[in-house]
């Protein structure tokens, strides 16, 4: 007849279709995209919903709490 697999089906951790997921945000280094520092530390921010993203580095994310 045949061999057959019954491996199990692993299910996604995040179902998107019903989530309100809106942006990811990444940690990792990059240019920012305000300061124009080269190879800093900071958040990469990729949009879900159009295709836009942006890098900002540390400094200038924490802007407002200096």
């Amino acid at each position: 007849m045949g061999n057959r697999c019954f491996k199990k089906k692993y299910e996604p951790l995040l179902d998107l279709s019903y989530s309100e997921l809106k942006q990811i945000t990444i940690e990792r280094k990059g240019t920012c995209y305000i300061c124009d520092k080269k190879d800093t530390t900071g958040y990469f921010v990729q949009s879900v919903v159009e295709d836009l993203s942006i890098f900002i580095c540390k400094d200038c994310k924490n802007l407002n709490n200096k």
